[in-house]
């Protein structure tokens, strides 16, 4: 269709030519400067993101904290974050460090709120019973039970904070990026490279594919904990 001239090749691309794009991004080394700096932001602001998982513990386990900090939480979660971007780029500046923080404001609440969801749906029982057995110190407890409790709620966090941080990392490097794959995205949209674009799409769509296996293996190695 796109050959014969029933689809614009102006704002569409056919596979031929979008594979032809992606060999010359793959020849030319745009591959890997783009992409390294993508996965830097995602990776550090994942990585941080992580604090979330003892917050999330010490909410469930403390009435006194969940009553203090849920209501910011939820105020904090429900905002959407993409509105809080000239913000973040007029203090943290338009480099990595602006990013990496909008991929850690995306990761953490998804994160948060299921760790302490599983937390909250802890068996009593369970706990009572470890404590039994010995399991008398907050970190046995914590190591016996409640991590092998939440580890589905977890996994859960990781795979919806997985796509957020994906997104804000496209989004933070379309309106304020010097270089990555979202960069990219934007530029080749500017000039109507719709080959090169749909190129770029696909590299941020294998990267996702990727990490949705390491969860996937992360999950597998983690349920002899269930």
């Amino acid at each position: 269709m796109g050959q014969s001239g029933v689809i614009n090749p102006l704002f569409f691309a056919w596979p031929s030519t979008v594979a032809k794009a992606l060999y010359k991004i793959l020849a030319g080394g745009e591959l890997y400067r783009h992409l390294s700096v993508s996965l830097f932001e995602f990776m550090a602001g994942f990585g941080m993101a992580c604090l979330a998982i003892p917050l999330g513990l010490v909410m469930g386990r403390s009435k006194t904290i969940e009553y203090l900090i849920d209501p910011l939480i939820s105020i904090l979660h429900a905002m959407p974050r993409i509105a809080l971007m000239p913000l973040i780029v007029l203090i943290f500046g338009i480099g990595l460090r602006s990013k990496i923080f909008l991929v850690w404001i995306g990761c953490f609440f998804p994160i948060l709120v299921n760790v302490f969801q599983g937390m909250k749906n802890v068996d009593p029982l369970m706990v009572d019973m470890a404590r039994v057995f010995g399991a008398k110190s907050p970190y046995l407890l914590a190591r016996k039970v409640f991590v092998p409790s939440i580890m589905p709620y977890l996994i859960a966090g990781f795979r919806i904070a997985l796509s957020m941080g994906l997104i804000m990392v496209v989004v933070g490097e379309f309106l304020a990026g010097t270089a990555g794959v979202g960069y990219m995205i934007a530029l080749e949209a500017g000039y109507f490279h719709a080959s090169a674009l749909m190129a770029w799409v696909l590299v941020i769509s294998a990267l996702a594919i990727f990490f949705t296996e390491v969860i996937k293996y992360f999950e597998k190695r983690m349920r002899y904990w269930r």
